[in-house]
């Protein structure tokens, strides 16, 4: 009597269910047409890409001996390995020795303090731009100095010409005497 119950319950139960997922389905097989008609170029980029990326694999994989399924564990127990299994010890083996070497050399560098501290001192803009105010005020004031040591006649002038530059950046400063009478 008490079985009859349950499956007066569950029957309704069930069959809700089976009609809300059956429409589901239907109108997610309405929607996968065309949502994979718009993303087929996409799945065949990431086709592309997963061969890409799994073609070092399959030539790895030219390299193991063909052994019969039967025979095989007979075969390894005996000792005939693939040569790929000797290639990836290899690598494990020269990761963990590459790492190790890296720790003990950064401990040792550590240790007897030969770090990296001695990095080189970057100017920012501004510092730049205050250097240069500061280098430019001391010339002026030096060509100020020198102008009042010696003042121009009224018969010189000085005339700067365009002429090449040299390797320190100044241009040579050519004195001409002119006459003012003309």
């Amino acid at each position: 009597m008490g079985g009859d119950v349950t499956i007066w319950i569950l029957k309704p139960i069930w069959a809700v269910i089976y009609y809300v997922s059956f429409a589901v389905i239907v109108v997610l097989k309405l929607i996968w047409k065309p949502l994979e008609f718009i993303l087929l170029p996409f799945i065949y980029l990431g086709s592309f890409l997963l061969n890409c990326l799994a073609a070092p694999f399959r030539f790895l994989a030219k390299f193991e001996v063909p052994i019969h399924p039967q025979r095989r564990a007979r075969e390894l127990a005996d000792g005939e390995q693939t040569l790929y299994v000797y290639v990836g010890i290899a690598a494990i083996i020269g990761i963990a020795g590459g790492l190790l070497l890296s720790l003990v050399s950064g401990g040792l560098q550590g240790l007897l303090g030969l770090g990296g501290e001695a990095q080189l001192k970057t100017r920012s803009a501004k510092d730049y731009r205050k250097e240069k105010r500061s280098t430019t005020s001391d010339t002026k004031r030096r060509q100020v100095a020198t102008a009042s040591v010696s003042p121009p006649s009224s018969e010189t002038r000085t005339r700067r010409k365009k002429g090449k530059r040299s390797k320190t950046g100044r241009t040579p400063t050519i004195l001409e005497e002119l006459d003012s009478d003309e």
